[in-house]
């Protein structure tokens, strides 16, 4: 029981000294960070509305054939 508890206390320890190796991002980088990511879901959702538009023109047009 003993090793166990002392286990955890290492672990902790091992997250306090591995979250001061962290470095946060700047603002500037945040944004534009952001931005990216902002861009690729719009783009991403554009393409796939008209990848699905254009699907179902096809299959408006084949099964009314």
């Amino acid at each position: 029981m003993a090793g166990i508890i002392k286990g955890t206390g290492k672990f902790f320890q091992n997250i306090v000294t591995e979250s001061k190796k962290i470095t946060w991002p700047t603002r500037k980088e945040l944004l534009r960070y952001t931005v990216t990511v902002i861009v690729t879901v719009v783009f991403l959702a554009l393409f796939f509305v008209v990848i699905d538009l254009g699907i179902s023109q096809l299959l408006h047009v084949i099964t009314n054939q």
